[in-house]
């Protein structure tokens, strides 16, 4: 059974709500201990949020592609044959991505704040240990199999229009969900949050359309660089200001 488009349209946003709906019920739980700034408080455990929402995700992308009599593993095209070739195309993405990933986040901190890191100390705030490992393993994880494979595995293939245009409409909503999350209420921090990630998403959902099989590749190095902002987590969380 196929999914509508309405179906795919609610794909597309679903990651996007479920970070927001994670970090609400952590901000109510944080209003009935009288917290002074619940939602504040709640943004700093962005790390939870990823990884429930990725188990939600893989979830859904199971049953989902099971209604098809498909496997999840079947999202990943991987040809013995062609591991190689794939694995070059890898390297060379990750070669052009390492400025267009590093630096949006940096220059949008000068634009919009007049100061490069000050998105990332809104972001990045002291968790307790086992918030720390929840930062360190639990989130890179969980997000190798969910947020590359919804998008690009699964939705950009499905979407009812040209290649080219499935590949932008996934890679601005993998861009825009990182607004919720974390969700903090200032629209300089949700604009920076959109605009560091949108280069990024737009040259991984190009590769993934030219040659299906680096997927699972870049899944394994997705995870490898949200492993590092773990790192950062646990690095404030233990004193070391950014």
């Amino acid at each position: 059974m196929k999914r509508s488009q309405a179906g795919l349209a609610a794909l597309l946003g679903f990651r996007t709500v479920g970070f927001l709906v994670v970090q609400a019920g952590i901000a109510l739980y944080m209003a009935t201990r009288d917290h002074a700034a619940p939602w504040t408080a709640a943004a700093a455990w962005w790390p939870l949020a990823a990884m429930l929402t990725n188990v939600a995700t893989v979830g859904l992308l199971i049953t989902t592609l099971r209604r098809e009599g498909l496997r999840f593993a079947d999202l990943f095209s991987m040809q013995r044959s062609k591991v190689g070739g794939d694995l070059l195309l890898v390297l060379l993405v990750m070669v052009v991505a390492g400025p267009i990933g590093a630096l949006p986040g940096p220059a949008l901190g000068w634009l919009l704040w007049g100061d490069a890191l000050a998105g990332s100390r809104a972001m990045m705030q002291p968790l307790p240990p086992w918030g720390v490992w929840v930062a360190l393993i639990g989130f890179p994880l969980t997000i190798a199999f969910a947020e590359l494979p919804l998008y690009f595995g699964y939705l950009m293939p499905r979407l009812p229009t040209s290649p080219r245009v499935a590949a932008a409409v996934c890679a601005t909503a993998l861009a825009a969900q990182h607004m919720t999350f974390p969700l903090l209420l200032d629209a300089r921090f949700v604009a920076w949050r959109f605009g560091m990630f949108l280069p990024f998403a737009l040259l991984l959902g190009f590769a993934v359309k030219r040659r299906p099989g680096i997927l699972p590749w870049l899944c394994v190095v997705h995870a490898l660089i949200d492993a590092s902002a773990g790192y950062i987590v646990w690095q404030v969380s233990n004193g070391r200001p950014i």
